[in-house]
């Protein structure tokens, strides 16, 4: 914290906002959480590590149940990274937020399109398993 103060224009401040966010992260505190990667992915938009931000920030909402919040980060996270490795599973965690809130048919889309375009993939065979949920039975 005293980097970011002392010396706002260090290439370090990336660095520092990251470990910041994690800390909270871990430590279970994720409205701060949110509140770091938030400026982290603001601030530093081409920072090696901007991806797997990206992805922790959806994580923190999903954890402090902000579900319409995460579920539509991970859409924007797989829109905005559309060659990330990480694509198939925030797929699945923006199924499984707006399942979350109750938002069935944006959580089928998710669900499908894990399953459509990474079949092998783990995150599939979860989706495969949220769409036989009755609440699915009359979507398509």
């Amino acid at each position: 914290m005293r980097l970011a103060y002392q010396y706002p224009d260090s290439v370090l401040i990336g660095d520092a906002m990251i470990r910041i966010g994690r800390y909270f992260f871990e430590d279970k505190k994720y409205p701060l959480a949110i509140g770091v990667f938030k400026k982290f992915t603001e601030r530093h938009p081409l920072h090696k590590l901007i991806e797997d931000v990206w992805f922790k920030l959806g994580l923190a909402y999903i954890l402090n149940e902000e579900f319409d919040k995460a579920g539509e980060h991970f859409q924007v996270f797989v829109e905005k990274f559309p060659e990330t490795k990480l694509k198939s599973a925030a797929l699945y965690w923006a199924g499984d937020s707006f399942l979350k809130a109750r938002n069935t048919l944006k959580a089928y889309q998710m669900f499908k399109r894990v399953v459509w375009d990474f079949p092998e993939s783990k995150w599939a065979k979860w989706a495969r398993g949220q769409l036989t949920a009755p609440v699915f039975e009359n979507v398509e």
